[in-house]
């Protein structure tokens, strides 16, 4: 329960950052949704260990969400399946920033991370 805690603190504290940063500059953040992209295993290899981190992080949202969001914005969490792929991962971050998220959130698995940063 105490890492719960901490990984919504330090989730919370990164999304205000970048909300503050880039509110008025990106597609991402309107004046009603702050959209978050992510891509991982939702099936395949490391899907078993994927699953909570991700059910983690939805239901920290959907109660920043029920509580009236950021700034009354509502946190809106798009999510690809990566199926552990290095190469879907790099395909579904393309994706994502083509539809404008504001923030990649959430990958998980060194070679999927590697493969994703620029």
């Amino acid at each position: 329960m105490k890492t719960f805690h901490t990984l919504g603190r330090t989730l919370i504290v990164a999304v205000l950052a970048l909300v503050g940063e880039a509110v008025h500059s990106q597609d991402g953040a309107g004046k009603t949704s702050i959209v978050l992209g992510q891509t991982l295993a939702l099936t395949g290899p490391g899907s078993s260990l994927v699953r909570y981190f991700h059910q983690g992080a939805k239901l920290y949202f959907d109660n920043i969400n029920a509580a009236g969001g950021i700034s009354g914005r509502k946190i809106e969490l798009v999510t690809l399946d990566d199926q552990g792929n290095p190469a879907n991962t790099v395909a579904n971050t393309r994706k994502l920033l083509d539809q404008g998220v504001l923030s990649l959130f959430g990958f998980y698995g060194s070679p999927q991370v590697t493969a994703a940063y620029p």
